[in-house]
C-alpha cells in the first residue's frame, strides 16, 4: 500500500528534531490537478466542517454516514455552548482553544448572516472559576475585558461562592447543532453528496475505497476519518486500522420550559452544569458525564441530577414538572482528552524506525515521519466539539493543498494522531 514521507526521505534528523512530527506533505499536484475528489466518514460537526473547508477550495466531497443525514449522531445535540478551554499550566492547550474559539465566533457569526433560520445566539456566558486559578490564567495570557473579564457581583449573577468568581466571555453563546448541521450542508450544495451506508473496511492503491458488506461504497484521493467514537472499527486491508484511545462519554441533558419565575437568564451560565439563556421558550441543560454506559434511554435518575446541580446556582427556580424533553449523547474523548487531527501516520514505520527513543540519544539520526498518502483524522472533540471542529477542518483541509496551517507547529503537533505511538515507544 502507497505511503508518503516528508520530504526529507533520508535519516538526517535527530532526536531533538522530533522526527516523528514531521509534517506530512501536501497531496500530490496531479492529484490536485485531477477531480479533488474526497470521502469523509462521517455527517457529524467534524466531518461537516472537513466538507465545507474542503468545498471553499473546490473539491467534491462525499459523505458516508450509518445514519443517512447530518447530525444524527452526537451532533444532533439540541444545543451547545461555544467557549474555549483555559489552562492555568497548558500553554499548547490554551492557544490552540483560544484559537479555534475565535475562528468559530468569526464564521458561525459570517454564515448566520447568509442564512435567515437562526442557530447562533451570541448573548454571551458566564462562567465560574476559583478566584485563584483565574487571576492566574488572566496574569499568564494577558487576556483583555473583550476576550475575558472577572465579574464582581452582579444583580442577576448566580451565587459563585467565597472561592469563586464569575467571568464572562462577552462574545461567545448558543449555537443549535442540527440547524447549524443543515446550513454547512446548504454552503456545500452541489459538491457533496451523502451517502447512507457504514463503512467496514478501507483500502488504497492509487485511490481510497471504502467497502462495506455489500460492497464498493466510495473512492476518491483524499479520505477523511471523522465518525466519532467508531473510529476503532475501521480496518485497512482486513486489518486493524490503529488503536486510537478514544473512548466514549454518555452525556444527557434536558429541555426546561420557561415558567413563571422572576428569574431570567440573559446568557449561557457555565457552573456545575450550564444553561442556555431563553431559546424560543425553553432552556436547555446539560450535561451528565457517564463513562462505561451505553445506554440511549433517558434516565430519570440523570435527569434529577441535573436539576439538582443547576438549583445550587439557581435554587427554587426550576422544578421536575418543567422539564419538556430530554436527550442523551455519546461524545469521544481521547486518553489525554485533546482532539486527534492531521495525517494518520504509518505504525509499522513508526514502530520500525523510533524503536529507540525511550534511550533519548541525541547523538542517533532518524527518517521523517511516514504518513498513509491522502488519509487524514479529525476525532476525540469530546464536550467542545463545536470550539474545536471548525478550525479542524482548516487545518486538514491547508495540509491536503500544502497551504500555510492556520496553526503553529507546537498545537499541530499537539494534536497529531502519532502521539499515541510516540508516547508508547517512549515508554517501552
Amino acid at each position: 500500500m502507497a505511503v508518503m514521507a516528508a520530504e526529507k526521505t533520508s535519516a538526517t534528523l535527530k532526536f531533538k528534531d522530533r522526527p516523528w512530527f514531521a509534517s506530512a506533505p501536501a497531496i500530490s499536484r496531479d492529484i490536485i490537478r485531477r477531480q479533488k475528489t474526497a470521502t469523509i466518514i462521517g455527517a457529524g460537526i467534524a466531518g461537516l466542517s472537513a466538507a465545507y473547508a474542503l468545498v471553499q477550495r473546490g473539491w467534491k466531497v462525499s459523505i458516508i454516514d450509518k445514519y443517512g443525514d447530518v447530525a444524527k449522531g452526537t451532533s444532533e445535540n439540541p444545543a451547545a455552548i461555544v467557549y474555549p478551554r483555559l489552562s492555568a499550566d497548558n500553554d499548547t492547550d490554551t492557544a490552540f482553544y483560544v484559537q479555534a474559539y475565535a475562528y468559530s465566533l468569526y464564521l458561525l457569526k459570517k454564515l448566520q448572516e447568509k442564512h435567515a433560520e437562526k442557530f447562533w445566539f451570541d448573548s454571551g456566558m458566564l462562567q465560574r472559576f476559583d478566584k485563584k486559578r483565574i487571576a492566574k490564567i488572566v496574569d499568564r495570557f494577558g487576556f483583555n475585558d473583550d476576550f475575558i473579564s472577572v465579574l464582581n457581583k452582579r444583580a442577576e449573577q448566580p451565587e459563585a461562592g467565597p472561592d469563586n468568581v464569575y467571568a464572562e466571555y462577552g462574545n461567545t453563546g448558543v449555537v443549535l447543532p442540527p440547524v447549524l448541521a443543515e446550513v454547512l450542508k446548504k454552503e456545500c450544495e452541489g459538491m457533496i453528496k451523502i451517502i447512507h451506508a457504514e463503512v467496514e473496511r478501507i483500502e488504497h492503491d492509487e485511490t481510497w475505497r471504502c467497502y462495506n458488506a455489500k460492497g464498493l461504497i466510495d473512492c476518491s484521493d483524499v479520505l477523511i476519518i471523522a465518525n466519532g467514537v467508531s473510529v476503532n472499527k475501521l480496518k485497512l486491508f482486513q486489518q486493524p486500522l490503529q488503536s486510537f484511545p478514544v473512548e466514549s462519554i454518555r452525556g444527557q441533558m434536558i429541555e426546561l420550559n420557561k415558567n413563571r419565575s422572576s428569574t431570567i437568564i440573559r446568557q449561557a451560565v457555565n457552573a456545575e452544569v450550564y444553561i442556555t439563556p431563553e431559546i424560543d421558550g425553553k432552556y436547555f441543560v446539560g450535561g451528565s458525564y457517564s463513562r462505561d454506559d451505553n445506554d440511549t434511554a433517558i434516565n430519570p435518575d440523570d435527569n434529577a441530577a441535573l436539576l439538582e446541580s443547576l438549583a445550587i446556582s439557581y435554587p427554587d427556580v426550576f422544578a421536575e414538572q418543567d422539564i419538556c424533553g430530554a436527550w442523551v449523547g455519546f461524545r469521544p474523548m481521547s486518553k489525554d482528552r485533546v482532539p486527534m487531527v492531521g495525517a494518520v501516520p504509518d505504525e509499522a514505520f513508526f514502530e520500525q524506525q523510533y524503536a529507540d527513543i525511550r534511550q533519548g540519544n541525541m547523538k542517533n539520526v532518524y527518517r521523517p515521519a511516514r504518513y498513509h498518502e491522502g488519509l487524514y483524522l479529525s476525532a476525540a472533540h469530546g464536550s467542545r466539539a463545536f470550539t474545536s471542529c471548525l478550525l479542524s477542518g482548516e487545518m486538514i483541509a491547508a495540509s491536503i493543498e500544502g497551504e500555510p496551517a492556520p496553526v503553529n507547529k507546537a498545537i499541530k503537533d499537539y494534536l497529531s494522531p502519532s502521539r499515541f505511538i510516540v508516547n508508547d515507544l517512549k515508554r517501552r
